[in-house]
């Protein structure tokens, strides 16, 4: 049994090494050569966010990116409040606003994707969630980074909004995971993850991979699927975003409940994913803390057993790279909400995996089932 631990455990460290290491690879890469940016498209796919599309537009207006050169396209995926008719009173005022009805024959965030870079005029791609804000700094470094030929697809940043409150400081944390997992990932030039709260991509790109086709159906995983895609083409590169004013900040989940919504929804994709590194990271991940779990039981019996090195060597490399990666996303690092996550992340992997697999969910007055 411990030695059993012990491997899992130690194999979580070496993956977390990586990590680091790759963290650090990808917020090291040197600044592209400027060259000429290409013309940005920014595709909003929006459903019931009447109370989020103020300040999103809000961002997105204040950018540090030429007006002529760029293209803000907000799809209604048949809301059921006030967005569209907020998104027609925006595209009223900025002539660079365009507002666009999801047909009735058409529903989902890839129909509302698709439609909006169906009637995009520029090259390049840009991607966000209509409960984001962004850094003055997003579009611009985009651009930069669009201006390399071999570059297909920019990964950014994204945060949680921070609060005083202990259930927003704990989402912050867990997205900041994946958030540096997803970097960490591409600075050993080996997609794993990305948010399409910040993704860019090039648009014939977009059409020789065929769009979203084959994967329309599921409710999620417009964002990584479209990577992988990307990743097979095997030419041409996918590279981060790590610049200091280019992160993209979404706002936390109200409730409990709104939460295990979304991360079922999310999680739901996993059984379709049919990359081997990816699903052995996940499989390693759920196990290696599932061990440590475990390991806290056997110390709990035996306190000077050799697995209170190898927990307590787990924590330390944890906190470091979540350290790290809140530095690097501008958010400050909760050291008290880290440690509560120690103890709740195993039962947390159980239960939304399992969910998964098993449970419908509801997600913005819609019902999926598995």
């Amino acid at each position: 049994m411990t030695s059993l631990l012990i491997i899992l455990l130690s194999s979580y460290l070496i993956m977390l090494v990586l990590l680091i290491w790759g963290f650090t690879r990808a917020t090291q890469r040197p600044e592209p050569v400027r060259g000429v940016a290409p013309g940005l498209s920014v595709i909003v796919p929006c459903r019931n966010e009447e109370a989020n599309l103020p300040s999103l537009i809000e961002s997105l207006l204040r950018q540090q990116f030429p007006a002529d050169q760029m293209e803000i396209i907000l799809v209604d995926d048949h809301s059921e409040d006030n967005t569209l008719q907020l998104m027609e009173s925006f595209s009223e005022s900025y002539p660079r606003i365009r507002a666009i009805p999801l047909p009735d024959k058409l529903a989902g965030k890839k129909a509302a994707l698709e439609e909006g870079i169906r009637t995009s005029k520029f090259s390049v791609i840009v991607t966000t969630d209509a409960d984001c804000i962004h850094e003055n700094g997003w579009l611009a470094a985009i651009g930069r980074l669009m201006t390399q030929p071999d570059t297909n697809m920019v990964v950014g940043m994204v945060r949680v909004a921070s609060s005083s409150s202990n259930f927003p400081r704990l989402q912050s944390l867990e997205f900041a995971s994946l958030t540096g997992s997803a970097i960490a990932a591409l600075g050993w030039g080996r997609p794993l993850m990305c948010n399409g709260a910040s993704l860019a991509f090039r648009k014939e790109v977009f059409e020789k991979v065929g769009g979203y086709e084959g994967d329309r159906h599921l409710a999620s995983g417009d964002d990584e699927f479209l990577m992988r895609k990307v990743t097979a083409l095997n030419h041409g590169t996918i590279v981060p975003m790590t610049n200091s004013g280019t992160v993209a900040e979404t706002r936390p989940q109200a409730t409990w409940s709104l939460f295990v919504q979304q991360r079922i929804r999310w999680a739901s994709k996993w059984k379709h994913n049919h990359d081997p590194v990816a699903r052995t990271t996940a499989l390693l991940v759920a196990g290696a803390h599932l061990a440590f779990l475990a390991s806290i039981v056997v110390l709990l019996i035996h306190p000077v057993s050799i697995l209170m090195y190898w927990t307590g060597g787990k924590i330390l490399a944890e906190g470091y790279f979540f350290r790290m990666v809140s530095k690097r996303l501008a958010q400050p690092f909760d050291l008290i909400s880290f440690l509560m996550w120690q103890l709740i992340y195993p039962f947390y992997v159980l239960i939304i995996g399992a969910a998964s697999l098993t449970l419908s969910w509801n997600w913005k007055g819609r019902n999926y089932a598995q």
